[in-house]
């Protein structure tokens, strides 16, 4: 539940957690298969926390921009934003 959001980066990951950002040394893809259910993978390089959704906005051609409680924003792939109204609407 602290986890925010992961950025991927190679094969490491930047874990972004309220107490601050860590960098471990593991792919997206395997964090992806370890995580919960309110996690979502919407871009090849992001995954975040639902629980942590303050609001969302279209950013044309189906992409969706994804602002988090902590003030980060997270951009979601065509795929991503579909995912994200499949599991939220």
């Amino acid at each position: 539940n602290r986890i925010i959001r992961i950025n991927g980066a190679r094969d490491y990951a930047e874990v972004v957690t309220p107490a601050g950002n860590h960098l471990v040394r593991t792919s997206l893809a395997d964090l992806e298969k370890k995580l919960g259910a309110n996690f979502l993978r919407v871009h090849r390089s992001s995954i975040f926390n639902i629980d942590q959704i303050d609001r969302m906005e279209p950013a044309g051609g189906g992409r969706m921009h994804v602002h988090l409680d902590n003030g980060d924003t997270v951009d979601a792939s065509r795929s991503g934003a579909k995912r994200i109204r499949e599991r939220l609407v």
